[in-house]
């Protein structure tokens, strides 16, 4: 099984996860990138809400993918509009789907969860997990908790 480690970060946090997890499997890992720089939290945070999706800049996924960890920090409970993005530009049939995310909050997304699952499982995939951590707001890059958690988790699922 291929597996690929595909990520959307802001302030560093979600990327330091992917690239534990992407290190962990030994899977790729792929930025997604918006085309234009965010400004501020708040209208990111409204874009989020809005149900919004970027403009990405052009990504590819390694052939012979069937795994995909997909990762994005939660914004005002909800999903970034890169990934927003991705999932609906993406094919998913026949692909196993992990979901992680990076929040402030302690509380679990779970709105979010089923919103980005019903969303996947309509491009074909099947989603066969998920994991928040919790992290610090402004940015925790540096937080070997964060990234041993991430590791842990991934290492947990036995692939």
């Amino acid at each position: 099984m291929g597996n690929a480690v595909v990520y959307y970060s802001w302030t560093g946090n979600t990327e330091a996860a992917a690239l534990e997890i992407s290190d962990a499997l030994g899977a790729a890992a792929v930025k997604l990138c918006e085309e234009k720089q965010r400004g501020s939290f708040i209208g990111s945070a409204c874009s989020a809400i809005a149900g919004r999706r970027s403009k990405l800049r052009p990504f590819s996924l390694p052939g012979g993918t069937d795994g995909i960890f997909l990762g994005t920090p939660v914004w005002a409970s909800h999903c970034t509009p890169a990934v927003n993005a991705f999932i609906e530009k993406t094919d998913f049939t026949g692909k196993k789907v992990f979901l992680f995310f990076t929040l402030a909050s302690r509380e679990a997304p779970e709105k979010l969860v089923s919103s980005m699952k019903c969303r996947i499982e309509k491009n074909g995939g099947s989603v066969c997990g998920c994991v928040s951590f919790q992290t610090k707001k402004g940015g925790d890059t540096g937080c070997r908790d964060l990234r041993g958690r991430a590791r842990q988790w991934a290492e947990s699922l036995s692939l």
